[in-house]
């Protein structure tokens, strides 16, 4: 029998920052990127501020910053697009990373100073679809660490590294594959929770499928057909 071979992609959620013109910055990253070239009704659909605060040839746009992410990754030898997949229905390019906005990313200028300081980006960064290499995994190393390296960014509880698993086929896994998967992690899910944050424990974008998912929930109604003791409510909590 063949061993399975697998593949691998990762979505990486983070905030950027970037500088309002005419602030001093001591930040060595890159925090206010060039303008690109943008008609004025371009660039009045993306600016930040309110029309007439800062001048239009430096205003901080999502063009822009986003136009620095691709200049700065493709020098260095990766191979990106923004926004890739062409529109809401088309499939994205699976060899090229994915330059894309995530409006789900949350901004809490009350928790840290730093969120007033600058302009934020929502930015979401999805890799190819990898080999289960150790090539791969240099390559995400590359991008993480050119990313970090370069720019103002910041993860908070709204963010979130997604890691994807196939098998290179349009078949995908078999069913009795998955269902050792689901099996291994419904068995394993409080040790597997452990690895994530305590804010990205339970909450509504990673909930638990002992507690959730259809099997759990036709379990929790119909316990005594699965071998269980249906759990009675304690004396403090009965009202008479």
């Amino acid at each position: 029998m063949s061993e399975q071979l697998w593949t691998f992609g990762v979505e990486l959620e983070f905030l950027l920052g970037e500088a309002m013109p005419g602030t001093k910055q001591t930040d060595a990253r890159v925090v206010h990127s060039p303008p690109t070239e943008l008609t004025k009704e371009e660039h009045d659909d993306e600016v930040w501020a309110q029309k007439g605060e800062i001048t239009f040839e430096a205003e901080p746009t999502w063009n822009n910053a986003t136009a620095h992410i691709l200049k700065t990754l493709t020098e260095a030898g990766i191979e990106v697009e923004r926004d890739g997949s062409g529109g809401d229905f088309d499939a994205p390019d699976l060899t090229k990373w994915q330059l894309k906005s995530d409006s789900s990313l949350e901004i809490y200028p009350d928790s840290n100073p730093l969120y007033n300081k600058y302009a934020w980006y929502q930015i979401e960064l999805v890799s190819p679809a990898f080999w289960n290499s150790s090539s791969s995994y240099q390559e995400v190393r590359k991008v993480l660490e050119l990313l970090n390296s370069t720019y103002l960014l910041v993860s908070n509880a709204s963010t979130g590294l997604h890691v994807h698993v196939g098998t290179g086929t349009k078949a995908g896994p078999s069913f009795e594959l998955l269902k050792k998967a689901g099996a291994f992690f419904y068995a394993f899910e409080p040790q597997l929770t452990t690895l994530h944050p305590e804010n990205r424990q339970g909450g509504s974008y990673a909930q638990t499928i002992r507690d959730t998912s259809r099997f759990s929930m036709k379990r929790q109604s119909r316990p005594q057909a699965y071998g269980l003791q249906p759990q009675r409510p304690s004396k403090k909590n009965v009202l008479y």
